[in-house]
């Protein structure tokens, strides 16, 4: 199963409940807030409902069951719905690859990618280096973290956008008709 296959099973199983990112994070090689920034799921910032109050099959086994009982607490951008365009995206496995590919191509660090192989690591200093100079211009930084950026490379791998080499380590661009699948996508 590929990361877009996984996308899908994920949104097939919130399905029109609350999806809990303590509860499907883990383990996963998803990432809530760049399937938010996708419009696929949607924080829930207010009246987050309690973990009883939607059934989590985690009750009395999660760390952080505590955060939700109480009244007050700060605990949006933990839990989301699946949007509209989540539903679509999760019956079209085409219309979510459309969506990766046009939203994510092109973006910060994945735009620095060209045919010869990069370091996975080399892009997360760059997510660094433009956060730090945010800090320093008092502008947005690169509004990625490391989760979102190995998250978004494995679903532009799905895509056929690039490719991983030396044991996952490094990441370059396909340029050998790997993105073929795309063209009827486009």
């Amino acid at each position: 199963m590929d990361t877009l296959d996984a996308v899908q099973g994920l949104l097939h199983e919130i399905g029109p409940d609350v999806g809990c990112r303590h509860r499907f994070e883990p383990g996963s090689e998803l990432s809530f807030d760049l399937l938010a920034r996708l419009g696929l799921l949607r924080s829930i910032d207010r009246t987050v409902p309690a973990c009883v109050e939607h059934g989590c099959p985690l009750l009395g086994r999660c760390a952080w069951e505590a955060d939700f009982a109480g009244k007050g607490a700060r605990r949006s951008g933990r839990k989301f719905r699946v949007t509209d365009a989540g539903r679509a995206a999760a019956a079209d496995r085409r219309l979510l690859t459309r969506l990766v590919v046009d939203t994510l191509d092109g973006q910060p660090p994945v735009d620095a990618l060209g045919p010869e192989p990069r370091s996975i690591f080399s892009l997360a200093s760059d997510l660094l280096e433009a956060d730090v100079a945010a800090v320093d211009d008092r502008t947005k930084g690169a509004g990625m973290t490391r989760r979102e950026l190995g998250a978004a490379l494995r679903m532009l791998a799905a895509a056929g956008v690039v490719d991983f080499t030396a044991d996952g380590l490094e990441v370059r661009r396909c340029t050998d008709g790997a993105g073929a699948a795309l063209t009827d996508v486009r």
